[in-house]
């Protein structure tokens, strides 16, 4: 947690060099193929490949391929039933989509454009290196049919599902504050909530 009391959250995707035909499969544990013909002459062999190759998993460095970052995370208060909105700052080094929202205390998340209109969108674009704001008035996100009251203070969780342009999803956890307004303009005009 920064120090004004900001949540940020930093996910990276990683891919995993190729040592000794080691491999990592996102989101999966790093698995080890022989492929030396050596194993069949040397029967200690297999077992000592295998626990080298582990060994090797677990010390060789992973290199970021994406970093994705939810910067100042924090909703609206809203009473039981309602509806309260959640606003952030989201960027991504590879360039994504937002392509759902998972909340706990909500029936159902909206995606929600830019303007006065207020229309539902199916997807958020998220390009390569840009932050996109979510913020009043702006692209945010709103939770509707609210099964507790939000309070100032409480912690709302969400889960972003994003989409890169290989297909590949991954989802993030977000931490949200329940506030006034951004953590960012309470340090501009006083520490208030």
């Amino acid at each position: 947690m920064a120090p004004d009391g900001s949540q940020q959250t930093l996910a990276l995707r990683y891919s995993f060099p190729a040592i000794l035909g080691i491999t990592l499969n996102r989101g999966r544990l790093p698995s080890a193929r022989l492929t030396d013909d050596a194993t069949s002459r040397c029967p200690g062999f297999a077992s000592l490949a295998a626990l080298i190759a582990g060994i090797v998993a677990a010390l060789a460095p992973m290199t970021a391929a994406a970093v994705f970052v939810v910067n100042l995370p924090w909703a609206r208060p809203a009473g039981e039933g309602r509806t309260s909105e959640v606003y952030m700052a989201l960027t991504s080094t590879e360039g994504a989509t937002l392509v759902d929202v998972k909340c706990g205390v909500a029936k159902r998340v909206v995606i929600i454009a830019a303007g006065d209109r207020s229309a539902a969108i199916e997807r958020l674009p998220l390009p390569k290196g840009d932050a996109v704001t979510l913020e009043p008035g702006g692209n945010r996100l709103r939770l509707v049919g609210l099964s507790h009251a939000l309070k100032l203070g409480d912690r709302v969780s969400l889960v972003l599902t994003l989409e890169y342009g290989d297909g590949t999803r991954q989802e993030i956890p977000v931490d949200a504050e329940v506030r006034r307004r951004s953590a960012f303009d309470d340090h501009l005009h006083g520490h208030a909530r």
